[in-house]
């Protein structure tokens, strides 16, 4: 079902992209959590206004995992949500904007193959995006700034967030397999931004309604600043809903590229 000679084409092709992407994350990330000792002095003298801005955020970081939660992880899981999409759209999609469909699916090699193939590139690019960059930067900068921090909520949160990443990267390479035709990757950014911006109203609303709309995005069970500061357990609904979502897009999605007529 996964064709070795593709999946190391594919994963080479787009390692390139997979390194700057987490370079830059990494670095932010890292960059972030050793200004924590500046940035704590700053609180002290925190104007009001920005205080109420931050209680509806849950309110001032006590520690450095929390200060991680509030300032940085929040930031890295929306561009990771933005990276997962776009890489997951690009394995799928390159073919047909860089016109090689008529060589690559002329091979000996079943369509599902390459679905399954592809798909499995993306799942190994998404964990090397999260546990080395993601995870080992940070991990890197709070055990430089505070030893013996307890990580307990910092590791139960990246579980979470890999998953999310995952599930982003899913929805876009359904999205190329569902696509009629070719177009930019830019597209799946729709993806996670909207989902964001939906979370965003919901944390900065004090309206019931609009409040609840986070149970509705894949964010709500991987919330950094509910998950480390506000110790919130998991969104199980949120969570198998969102499951069961991305499971059927893909089921589809492979069911379309199977049928898919290339037109160059």
């Amino acid at each position: 079902m996964i064709n070795g000679v593709i999946w190391k084409m594919e994963f080479r092709r787009s390692l390139k992209n997979l390194i700057i992407w987490g370079l830059v994350f990494g670095g932010y990330l890292l960059l972030t959590i050793v200004l924590y000792p500046l940035v704590k002095d700053m609180y002290a003298a925190m104007p009001d206004e920005l205080l109420q801005y931050m209680d509806m955020m849950g309110g001032l970081p006590n520690n450095i995992v929390e200060y991680y939660a509030v300032e940085a992880a929040m930031m890295a899981q929306l561009g990771g949500a933005i990276f997962a999409s776009i890489i997951g759209y690009s394995l799928l999609g390159h073919d047909e904007r860089e016109a090689t469909t008529d060589v690559v699916y002329s091979l000996p090699v079943s369509r599902q193959t390459q679905f399954l193939t592809r798909l499995c590139v993306l799942v190994t690019e998404i964990v090397i995006f999260s546990g080395i960059f993601i995870v080992l930067f940070s991990l890197t900068g709070i055990i430089a700034i505070e030893r013996g921090t307890n990580l307990a909520t910092f590791f139960r949160f990246h579980a979470f967030n890999t998953v999310l990443l995952l599930l982003m990267g899913m929805l876009g390479f359904s999205l190329a397999a569902l696509s009629k035709r070719a177009v930019k990757p830019g597209l799946a950014l729709l993806i996670p931004l909207f989902f964001y911006i939906v979370l965003l109203v919901s944390q900065l609303t004090n309206d019931k309604i609009l409040k609840d709309l986070r149970y509705l995005t894949p964010y709500a069970f991987a919330d950094p600043v509910g998950i480390i500061k506000k110790g919130e357990g998991m969104l199980i609904w949120t969570f198998c809903g969102w499951l069961a979502v991305t499971a059927v897009f893909l089921i589809v999605g492979l069911a379309s590229f199977k049928r898919k007529e290339f037109i160059q």
